[in-house]
């Protein structure tokens, strides 16, 4: 399980609630994070968006660390409400308080469509 924390950590932690143990976790962002989507095919991986650019996070459950990759959209600014991630994690599609929508590549962590 990871819950986001609130605006006044905003931060992240992965847990073994089996275990009611925290495996890691990460400051999230410089501003506030508004939701978390785990990939479908992974449960190392998942992603965040809000008030900032949205990130692709990979857990390392080994070493009990948290890596992060920021996606590339340009001067674009939006505050992210919502995401879906297609079925084989190749793409999201990610809403935004504005009416938009944009999809962006996964692997490559670049913006594909903006509507």
């Amino acid at each position: 399980m990871v819950p986001l924390g609130g605006l006044d950590d905003n931060a992240i932690v992965v847990w073994n609630v089996a275990e009611g143990k925290p495996i890691c976790d990460h400051h999230v962002a410089l501003k506030y994070t508004n939701f978390i989507r785990f990939f479908n095919n992974s449960d190392e991986s998942f992603l965040t968006g809000g008030k900032s650019n949205p990130r692709i996070w990979n857990i390392d459950y080994k070493n009990s660390k948290l890596f992060n990759n920021e996606v590339i959209y340009g001067h674009m600014r939006r505050i992210w409400t919502t995401a879906v991630i297609d079925n084989d994690d190749k793409q999201a599609y990610l809403g935004s308080t504005t009416g938009d929508i944009v999809a962006f590549d996964i692997q490559n962590y670049y913006l594909k469509h903006f509507e």
